[in-house]
């Protein structure tokens, strides 16, 4: 403990001095923890297999993928502008985008021997029990696991992923069959099926439903043959062996539950997992969380009934949601559904690996988390208070005590006449814009009248020309 102590006391140093701020110690503490890594990877690999069930290609690309993010991070730095934003002051300009770290705390850090040889100790310290609340309330919390409360600091945020909201797909009758089919399946089986990102639910419009769930049973006999193949094979590690015979007790019992519900039928049940149709929708294991390789199908009559069922399924805002039609279905479908994220006829497989994005930040397909999110905006202006504003209203401001006195008549009868002056026009037509169901309503009037008044006017032509025939004899 009192070696803790001391190690928090330098953080806490570090803090006040500002270390963190420094560009090239940023740059540093990247380079020496992508270094690390390299070092490490086998023995990370080793451990992610061990840990998650992963295969060994899943474990290789979860490795490369986190070398990714950090290459990422690194590129993201550029020493000259930093320096030319630095002092923009000095130079006369302002820095409004100016803004300043937080100091963390990780909760659950992984790899805590790789993070502890490579990064500076003066900045970054690894415990093995919860700090006090003193330390807590002047740290930004990094939750991942979305198992603790919000912090309740007026100052600093906390970047909590929230794990147990449901992501959900839906499948109209405009989606692409086998291409929809071939990414949902991938999603909700590669990494064992626990990305808190792979859609929970699949509804998928009636129309389309056989058709559908041919192809999503062709694709996971396709991915089964895959990941056993793969189990098999010669370079497969001792520890990996046996991971895909059903022993995920997490998918068991959800079969279970769907095996005493009448509505719901098992259509695949197998080494790696397992897909399911239910018409049932006031089951509430319909409400759970998948963290398993298990595909739930759930039929719908129309997009708005999915909608509104997807928007029953959980309180808040879904995760995510993937949209496969159309794309005036999708943006539909996306525009009223309330999710976090939208994805349109794809999934973005860089969203399988890693925690749940964090709770009201905009969601990135490309690092989970930004630097913006770890700093505080703190702008420096140098004279911008009368940017923007009218003449009159500058003056009026710079001279409030000289008006107060002499009421400045013409002064303030210009203030009410550019306050008067109306907004500019949307521009807008009168007849305002035709909706994606209007189109639809408009097309099939078409069609209904079109033929009725092809007759007519054939009928009104025939009856003109034998007319004219008539009284030309």
């Amino acid at each position: 403990m009192a070696a803790d102590r001391e190690l928090l006391s330098r953080l806490r140093a570090a803090k006040i001095d500002g270390r963190t701020q420094s560009i090239r110690y940023r740059q540093n503490q990247l380079k020496a923890l992508h270094e690390q890594i390299l070092y490490r990877g086998t023995d990370i690999r080793s451990a992610i297999l061990a840990d998650y069930n992963f295969t060994p290609t899943e474990a290789l690309i979860e490795l490369s993928r986190t070398i990714s993010e950090l290459r990422q991070h690194y590129e993201t730095l550029n020493f000259e502008n930093e320096l030319e934003a630095e002092y923009s002051i000095e130079k006369g300009k302002s820095f409004e985008t100016r803004r300043l770290g937080q100091t963390t705390q990780t909760l659950l850090p992984l790899l805590k021997k790789v993070l502890e040889e490579s990064l500076d100790q003066d900045t970054f310290v690894a415990l093995n029990y919860r700090p006090d609340k003193a330390m807590l309330d002047s740290c930004m919390i990094v939750d991942q696991s979305g198992n603790i409360e919000e912090q309740k600091s007026t100052v600093l945020p906390c970047l909590r992923s929230d794990h147990g909201s449901l992501t959900v797909a839906i499948i109209d009758r405009t989606a692409d069959i086998e291409s929809a089919a071939t990414s949902i399946v991938s999603a909700r089986l590669s990494f064992n099926g626990r990305s808190p990102l792979a859609p929970d639910r699949i509804l998928v419009n009636e129309w389309v439903e056989k058709p559908f769930l041919e192809a999503v049973v062709r694709e996971y006999s396709r991915h089964s043959s895959r990941s056993l193949h793969q189990e098999s094979s010669p370079n497969s590690s001792a520890e990996t062996n046996g991971k895909y015979k059903f022993a995920n007790k997490e998918l068991r019992n959800l079969l279970e539950e769907y095996k005493r519900d009448q509505k719901s039928r098992i259509v695949v049940e197998g080494a790696t997992g397992a897909v399911i149709v239910s018409t049932n929708r006031s089951n509430s294991v319909l409400k759970t969380k998948i963290k398993s390789p298990l595909l739930v199908l759930q039929p719908i009559s129309s997009l708005d009934d999915g909608i509104d069922l997807a928007n029953s399924i959980t309180p808040g805002s879904l995760l995510a949601v993937t949209v496969y039609a159309s794309r005036p279905a999708a943006k539909y479908v996306s525009q009223f559904i309330h999710s976090n994220a939208s994805y349109i006829n794809h999934f973005p497989t860089s969203l399988l690996l890693g925690p749940a994005p964090p709770c009201g930040y905009a969601t990135s397909i490309h690092t989970r988390y930004t630097r913006e999110m770890f700093e505080r905006p703190s702008p420096q202006f140098l004279d911008v208070s009368r940017k923007g504003q009218p003449p009159t209203m500058v003056y009026a401001i710079d001279n409030l005590s000289v008006l107060e006195v002499s009421k400045g008549k013409g002064v303030i009868a210009q203030l009410q006449k550019e306050s008067a002056l109306p907004l500019r026009a949307t521009g807008q037509s009168l007849g305002g814009q035709i909706g994606f169901f209007e189109q639809g309503i408009l097309w099939g009037a078409t069609l209904a009248i079109l033929p009725a008044l092809t007759l007519l006017l054939g009928g009104g032509g025939y009856a003109v020309f034998k007319a004219y025939n008539y009284i030309r004899r």
